[in-house]
């Protein structure tokens, strides 16, 4: 995912640093709700008489991580579609290159980060009682090993054990393989044949397939729709764009329909498919006029920097809060000191989220594959 760079096929590339500063955002939302789910498992603080009042009002904001994850997906299916104009007409030249590359890029930091939360499993998890504790436990050579092959997010059994975050790495990278054939529908029949046959797979899914509600199957047309927002800011077959103000008109409208549905209903893949749309619109907004206020704002070096190493801290965070929980000092027992106290260690938290992507992640995002780079 490399997303910046001026290649022959895009019209309008720009400045999209704004991108790296979205997932940026949307990692380090994903951190806040889990400082909120740890000290808070059961959920209390939602409750109409939670106390104290003003925590419940101020975390009540950060318990809906899984819209962050959604962005994750729209935008992972935006930068694929987008390198692929970064040098080229926005078709695959080479699967070994484009698998190789994929692999290189996620793997090493996956395993690394596997490999370390069995550590944390040991030393930590398995020495707690309760939620969310319980939820990782226990760990079997049968959901392991569906960690190792990364087909853990396929049973509700299996989705949230060692590591609770590492269900979605599993469903990105499963929607590699189904990349290139959304290419090749894209680039020959155009984005409303890329969409439906997508949105009638997770509606048929979810109608059908009981377990399917579990198994996020709406993140395939969300991942189409990344896509979708790609070849309309960049084909140079495409002649109409859209403008700025009709695109963020549009997220602002998703945006708040998003914030209408929490309340509205419980059903998450709404909520995550009227996100989806949002961050799909901005996007798009951002292809035609990126050099807005609003995208120099999401490109700025602190948002650059933390997007950067994204990745990383989405996989390491939630391990680093455990270890920090557990070794909280003495007399942090209150819910609002425990709050107040992993709020003060998020630097700590991002410190070491950035030197796990600085041996694991980086070195293998920057090395070039053995055959000539692919973006």
């Amino acid at each position: 995912m490399e997303p910046q760079g001026r290649g022959s096929g895009a019209r309008h590339p720009g400045h999209l640093g704004f991108i790296e500063g979205m997932r940026g955002i949307a990692a380090l939302y994903v951190v806040l709700q889990h400082v909120c789910t740890l000290i808070d498992p059961y959920y209390k603080m939602q409750r109409p008489d939670a106390e104290p009042r003003w925590l419940a009002v101020v975390m009540a904001p950060m318990w809906y991580g899984h819209l962050a994850v959604a962005a994750f997906i729209v935008i992972s299916g935006y930068c694929l579609q987008l390198s692929l104009y970064n040098k080229g007409d926005g078709r695959i030249a080479s699967l070994k290159r484009f698998f190789a590359r994929r692999c290189q890029r996620i793997l090493p930091p996956y395993y690394a980060c596997l490999g370390l939360s069995l550590v944390i499993v040991w030393l930590v998890t398995s020495r707690q009682k309760g939620l969310p504790w319980s939820q990782y436990l226990p760990v079997t050579w049968e959901n392991f090993l569906a960690h190792v092959f990364m087909v853990h997010n396929l049973r509700p059994e299996w989705m949230y054990k060692i590591n609770g975050v590492l269900w979605s790495i599993s469903i990105e990278f499963q929607l590699y393989f189904l990349f290139p054939v959304l290419v090749v529908v894209l680039w020959r029949w155009g984005r409303a044949a890329l969409m439906l046959p997508l949105l009638a797979l997770a509606v048929a899914l979810l109608w059908a397939y009981a377990p399917a509600w579990k198994l996020y199957v709406w993140f395939i047309p969300l991942f189409g729709l990344g896509m979708a927002a790609a070849q309309l800011g960049f084909d140079p077959r495409v002649t109409t764009r859209g403008n700025y103000r009709a695109w963020m008109t549009i997220a602002g409208f998703f945006a708040v329909l998003t914030v209408a549905s929490i309340f509205a209903f419980k059903e998450v893949a709404a909520r995550d498919s009227l996100a989806g749309v949002a961050v799909a619109a901005i996007l798009a907004a951002g292809a035609v006029a990126p050099r807005r206020r609003v995208f120099r704002f999401l490109g700025c070096k602190f948002l650059l920097w933390l997007g950067a190493f994204s990745y990383s801290l989405y996989l390491v965070h939630h391990l680093v809060l455990q270890v920090l929980y557990v070794t909280r000092p003495s007399g942090v027992d209150q819910v609002s000191e425990k709050w107040l106290y992993l709020m003060s260690m998020l630097p700590v938290v991002l410190l070491v989220c950035w030197v796990f992507y600085w041996f694991f992640e980086r070195p293998y995002a920057k090395a070039k594959p053995a055959a000539k780079r692919y973006p």
